[in-house]
């Protein structure tokens, strides 16, 4: 909320090809230093150089595409002006002249549809895919240039030993398995639910932003939807609780326990329990985010690692609640 992008990008998840970038949404409220500036500073610390700048923008160069000399330039005169992050400010002064260059426009024109429409169109995806389309415009990335059913990749694996149903040569699919010896046809027992997670707008992914007084007083207004633990009220008054009830919570594969207070409502299914996962920290330090509460997934959520991509199987589990 409080920062501008550094880059202009592209908007990955529109199937048109456009650019986009980030504009605070209001001034930062305390002594704070943008990200870049505090890795310019950090590189200065580790390398013993009070000039590191020509190493940093050397890989900004090649990573971004931001050029260093005039980005140098930029940075030694925010300095002189007294900006608080001119390190930033100059990648994104150079940024926009960069960006607005390649698209044939120029960076006020750029900036102003930006502001006004969030992306800056470039071309459509049907335009794109006259040009790149793959297979028929384009080859794969494939030995054979084209799409291949069979994975060379888990061929070679397989031969060393990764033959469990996750590295099939062919994509195949496998039932998850959340309860011992029971499938996911069987049905669950009455205090038995399916676990799944999500965030809140008012915090970013680790908790970067819990601490926040301004967010953490959006927190405390909308706690017990926040914080409470999501159940469906058919299945709320069959185990009779009510919104508020404190609950106890078990993971029925690995045995983990959590507390949590329920909240009752018809936006979770009847099978499945949600939680916010960004509060339940433990750090006193985090005085407003420590003192929200709420039900930490981690100890719910076992070290349980898929074995392909290593990302944990964080809902491939069941979860038994009962009035505490």
């Amino acid at each position: 909320m409080e920062r501008d992008e550094p880059t202009f990008y592209g908007n990955g998840v529109n199937q048109d090809l456009a650019v986009t970038t980030r504009y605070a949404a209001i001034e930062p409220m305390y002594d704070s230093e943008e990200i870049p500036d505090v890795l310019l500073k950090l590189t200065e610390i580790i390398s013993g150089k009070e000039e590191a700048f020509d190493k940093l923008a050397g890989m900004m160069e090649g990573l971004a595409g931001l050029p260093a000399a005039p980005t140098k330039a930029a940075w030694e005169r925010l300095k002189a002006e007294g900006e608080k992050s001119p390190f930033t400010k100059a990648c994104r002064e150079v940024g926009l002249i960069e960006t607005a260059k390649r698209l044939h426009t120029t960076p006020e024109n750029l900036d102003k549809t930006l502001r006004e429409k969030g992306v800056y169109h470039e071309e459509s995806m049907h335009e794109l895919l006259e040009q790149y389309a793959v297979p028929h415009k384009l080859p794969t990335t494939t030995a054979s240039g084209r799409i291949e059913f069979f994975s060379t990749l888990f061929d070679m694996l397989r031969s060393q030993g990764f033959t469990t149903p996750h590295f099939s040569v062919l994509a195949r699919p496998f039932a998850a398995e959340c309860r011992e010896n029971k499938t996911m046809d069987q049905a669950l027992d009455e205090d038995e639910f399916y676990f799944t997670y999500g965030k809140v707008p008012t915090v970013s992914y680790g908790s970067t932003n819990s601490n926040n007084p301004v967010l953490a007083a959006i927190n405390t207004w909308k706690k017990d939807i926040y914080t409470g633990v999501w159940l469906h009220p058919d299945r709320a008054e069959k185990l009779g609780i009510q919104s508020g009830d404190k609950i106890r919570l078990k993971n029925t594969l690995s045995g983990q326990e959590a507390d949590g207070h329920a909240y009752v409502t018809r936006k979770v299914r009847s099978d499945t329990l949600f939680l916010h996962s960004a509060f339940g920290v433990e750090n006193p330090q985090l005085t407003r985010s420590y003192a929200m509460g709420g039900t930490a997934t981690n100890h719910l959520i076992p070290h349980n690692v898929e074995p392909v991509v290593a990302g944990f199987r964080s809902q491939e589990f069941t979860i038994r609640i009962a009035k505490a």
